[in-house]
């Protein structure tokens, strides 16, 4: 199963998967069995752009064409309160406010807008973006949207519902291409940028190799910290009242692993400068 994407419950015990190759939908529930596969029948129709927990036994989901649906954890049978006027829809992230949409825009660009989560007001096209909607990853912190560029520098973008762009972040050193000769040469991409509050966690990797460059900024949108790590894993996830991380981590297949975190303090430098503030090891 090839995985698109990923969502968790806001106390991180249950979690959705959905992939279209082959086409599943599969749910797991911590202490409670194993990994199970939602029947055929109730399937979306259509490809998925987005899920999201509105609360710990109902998700919303997002579909590419602009249908908004929601089913109960269990029953899996769809209800359909609505179609917004948003096509082409890549992904979908749920925030504080309402639903930030990452769509098809003019030529091969991306547009960006946000549903409020009433249900009854319009979706509001909040930008456009320089980058084509394959090339981006979206998530949320708090009521405004993380966007991830895939590409270098890896920039990662805070964009607000008003179109301003609260902070900028971007790695402090690319990726190296290390000191030997390697068969294929290494070749990086941005595969997300997850918000761990008050700051952001993004992955860079080597798509050659299991290397992994792992960033986490600050709530100023600064570097934390910055690290290569050997690991073939990927954030797909993050819950919003838990602090739990899901990832997807490939060796001879792929699983999903939550991880928990915490930010700590390092001890204060010798020349009294304020101390570093990073997330700790997983």
């Amino acid at each position: 199963m090839t995985v698109e994407g990923a969502a968790l419950s806001p106390s991180g015990a249950r979690v959705v998967v959905w992939g279209s190759r082959p086409r599943r939908f599969l749910y797991f529930e911590r202490g409670v069995g194993d990994a199970q596969s939602v029947p055929r029948e109730h399937l979306p129709p259509e490809e998925i752009a987005g899920v999201a927990f509105l609360d710990d036994s109902t998700l919303g989901i997002i579909h590419a064409g602009g249908r908004v649906s929601a089913v109960e954890w269990g029953s899996w049978k769809h209800r359909t309160p609505r179609v917004i006027p948003v096509s082409g829809i890549r992904s979908a992230a749920l925030g504080d406010g309402g639903w930030w949409l990452l769509a098809e825009g003019t030529g091969e660009n991306a547009a960006l807008h946000f549903l409020p989560g009433d249900g009854v007001s319009s979706p509001k096209h909040v930008m456009p973006l320089a980058a084509s909607p394959d090339r981006a990853f979206l998530a949320t912190a708090g009521t405004d949207a993380l966007v991830a560029l895939r590409d270098s520098p890896f920039l990662v973008w805070r964009i607000g519902v008003d179109g301003d762009v609260v902070a900028g972040m971007q790695p402090n050193r690319p990726p190296s291409n290390g000191t030997a000769e390697r068969d294929p040469p290494p070749r990086w991409m941005g595969l997300s940028a997850l918000s761990v509050a008050p700051g952001v966690i993004q992955v860079i990797a080597d798509v050659t190799s299991d290397d992994r460059l792992v960033v986490t900024y600050d709530d100023q949108g600064d570097v934390a910290s910055s690290r290569v790590l050997q690991a073939p894993f990927g954030l797909v996830a993050v819950a919003s009242h838990a602090r739990i991380l899901a990832a997807l981590r490939t060796f001879e297949a792929s699983e999903i692993v939550l991880y928990s975190w915490r930010w700590r303090l390092r001890a204060p430098a010798g020349d009294g400068s304020l101390p570093e503030r990073r997330i700790s090891d997983a």
